[in-house]
């Protein structure tokens, strides 16, 4: 229906402001809440643990750079292999011999995890290997939390490679880009640092539109109800009608002139009454017009409530005026109870400020 669409976009332009701002604080408080970091049990362990390392927040990780193309002449992407495969308890136990670092230990306190201070996450893993999905480079990285002992761990691991030790890349031609050395952290290449920026950055789109649209909803649902409370009447869309009522919306983008005619004058030789609060206050011209030409032709009366109406229980219409922003919300609910007591047909009619 017309009237509808009308007031609702009455109601979205009266309250934009509201709206906007309401949103923007619940897509804040949404933002806030999704990126928070939640610190569990288990990553307070971590936490524990990460604070007896030497260096955790200070010490550089150290890396190397390698390529592995399988026979064929393909890139062998399977990096998660060979993570798993140096992760390996018996593989550990070889490197922290040579290395004279209990690395078994170590990863297994920590869940492979080290508090860092040049990462958004703010953990690292001690000991990894991630590919750069363009290039399918892989790279070797370790960072204990101690510099000294990342380059022996990244040299070992190097050599262990280099020296076809990896069974699933024994066959397989290895090229090294890049030996083992201390990562600058802010100008070196990080793979696994794009892998993560860019899924990082992802999630943080999707939150921030999740959040406007359930910010949006929430303020529009917010401000809605708090209309429905309101001491005076503004909307029709926030007060609710009987089903059998008849409404009518008096608004300048509607031209219903004919139709509030047709419901004042008719049943014919039947007097009418226009119950409407305080109703002292002018109209607009042309309804005051229309209402003085029928109170000469028809008898049609206003009464400020339906106890000032004579033998109400015989009357065959009831005609309620609402205006926008003057009507109060108590004295219609005050009116509604009473014409429960009759079976008389309503009519409803807001008038928007407009035409006042």
């Amino acid at each position: 229906m017309a009237f509808h669409r009308i007031e609702v976009m009455k109601f979205l332009k009266d309250n934009i402001l509201k709206i906007l701002i309401g949103t923007g604080l619940f897509a804040g408080l949404f933002f806030f809440l999704t990126n928070r970091p939640i610190k569990s049990e288990e990553t307070l362990n971590k936490e524990a643990n990460h604070e007896s390392i030497e260096n955790t927040e200070e010490a550089l990780p150290a890396n190397f750079y390698f390529f592995v193309e399988n026979e064929d002449g393909t890139p062998f992407n399977n990096h998660q292999l060979i993570e798993q495969y140096v992760l390996s308890t018996e593989i550990l136990q070889g490197a922290a011999e040579e290395v004279d670092f209990d690395l078994v230990q170590l990863i297994e306190d920590t869940s492979n995890t080290i508090k860092v201070d040049y990462r958004d996450s703010k953990e690292v893993k001690m000991i990894g290997v991630s590919k750069n999905d363009t290039s399918s480079l892989i790279e070797f990285y370790t960072n204990v939390g101690n510099e000294e002992k990342n380059l022996a761990v990244v040299q070992y691991f190097y050599n262990y490679i280099l020296d076809g030790k990896i069974p699933f890349l024994a066959n397989k031609e290895v090229t090294v880009f890049k030996k083992p050395a201390l990562k600058e952290v802010k100008s070196d290449y990080d793979v696994l640092s794009d892998e993560q920026m860019i899924e990082t950055e992802s999630n943080k789109i999707v939150n921030i539109i999740v959040g406007v649209g359930l910010g949006f909803s929430l303020s529009l649902i917010t401000i809605w109800i708090l209309s429905l409370f309101s001491k005076k009447l503004k909307y029709s869309i926030s007060y609710f009608l009987e089903e059998d009522d008849f409404f009518l919306l008096v608004d300048k983008n509607l031209d219903e002139e004919e139709e509030l005619q047709n419901i004042l004058e008719f049943p014919e030789n039947e007097k009418k009454y226009i119950v409407r609060e305080n109703h002292v206050e002018n109209l607009n011209a042309k309804i005051e017009n229309m209402l003085e030409s029928l109170r000469n032709e028809t008898a049609l009366e206003e009464v400020n409530s339906i106890t000032e109406i004579p033998d109400v229980q015989n009357m065959k219409r009831l005609i309620y005026f609402v205006e926008e922003g003057l009507t109060t919300r108590n004295w219609f609910k005050k009116q509604r109870k009473l014409d429960e007591l009759y079976n008389i047909q309503t009519f409803v009619v807001q008038i928007n400020k407009d035409n006042n």
